[in-house]
């Protein structure tokens, strides 16, 4: 059974996420994504120059969030960020993307963009609450009447 005490919380780690990783995100990713992802999708991310990846892991080492992102120029770009379910709401999700943060900043990166479903009011709020700010709307990206939120975060 897995544990959410605030302890677990608390010592919370950060490891470079790697292909040996994907057995643990994975069913992170099928809690959480509309359109989720499997191997095939994550190991060209993972492969690509410039990638960048963290893992979240509990006191025991088991994973319980992720965050993936992209590196170009002075730009970063977050594609995938995800939270077990039992840890959702409980402040990982804001750990993980201060990380994540921190991380570009020490590599001189000057924005950081990302893309989330218009509807998708927890994920738009965390970001906001890191610093995030609304950029544009792509309509229909996602499919008729699913937008996308174009944010940025300027370092």
């Amino acid at each position: 059974m897995q544990t959410t005490s605030q302890d677990t919380l608390k010592k919370l780690t950060f490891e470079e996420l790697a292909i040996s990783d994907l057995p643990a995100i994975i069913p992170i990713e099928s809690q959480v994504s509309y359109h989720p992802w499997g191997s095939t999708l994550f190991i060209p991310e993972l492969m690509q120059k410039g990638f960048m990846g963290f893992v979240a892991k509990d006191e025991k080492g088991g994973a319980i969030g992720f965050i993936m992102g992209m590196t170009v120029a002075d730009e970063g770009e977050i594609r995938k960020i995800a939270v077990a379910t039992p840890y959702q709401r409980r402040g990982v999700g804001t750990r993980i993307l201060n990380h994540f943060v921190l991380r570009l900043k020490r590599k001189k990166i000057k924005h950081i963009y990302l893309e989330v479903r218009h509807n998708n009011f927890s994920a738009i709020g965390l970001y906001k609450k890191v610093g995030f700010l609304e950029k544009a709307l792509r309509k229909n990206y996602y499919g008729t009447g699913e937008h996308a939120l174009i944010m940025r975060l300027s370092l």
